[in-house]
């Protein structure tokens, strides 16, 4: 019986150690972007605006391959949900640098999430909770980990490409614009 006293504190500790919110495991926050913000200092810089404009806003995620092969999905957030997502392809032409569009959608509240090709429809605190759960926690011997800001500290690129890789390697985030609404 009184090894059972001992056992319910340890484990009482260990459930509530685990269950701690991402935010307290302390990955590689001290990465840089060429912005100087860390992850830490972007994400209080974040709440901080949100505070301040609100939670409305849209951004647009973008993926492209060295081969000129990409696309744009713009997400649209209103009051912290994300009420609409367009998507598009493109192709660009190596010998011209013209861009040709493809494949292409757009959803409202109804049918969002309904495609699959583009960018999921999360939000930004969303997106820097994967940002530090996914990404900046790889291991930094094997990878080449990417985190940056835009000049105010909103988060416009996280993630990591594999040492030795050649071509497409980059795993994570890359926002071109960002808009408040």
């Amino acid at each position: 019986m009184s090894s059972l006293k001992f056992l319910l504190p340890v484990c009482a500790f260990a459930l509530l150690y685990i269950s701690c919110d991402l935010e307290a495991i302390p990955p590689a926050l001290d990465i840089q972007g060429e912005s100087g913000y860390t992850y830490s200092e972007s994400k209080s810089k974040w709440l901080q605006m949100k505070k301040e404009k609100g939670d409305s806003y849209n951004y647009k995620v973008q993926e492209i391959s060295w081969t000129g092969h990409g696309n744009n999905t713009l997400i649209t957030i209103v009051n912290g949900k994300a009420v609409a997502r367009t998507y598009q392809e493109f192709f660009m032409d190596p010998d011209t640098g013209s861009i040709e569009n493809g494949y292409g959608y757009s959803e409202t509240k109804v049918d969002l999430g309904k495609n699959e090709a583009g960018a999921r429809p999360w939000t930004i605190d969303h997106l820097y909770s994967i940002c530090l759960a996914e990404y900046l926690v790889v291991d930094d011997e094997s990878n080449t980990i990417f985190f940056d800001t835009d000049e105010e500290g909103i988060l416009t690129s996280c993630g990591f490409v594999p040492d030795d890789c050649a071509d497409d390697c980059f795993t994570g985030i890359t926002l071109v614009q960002f808009n408040w609404l």
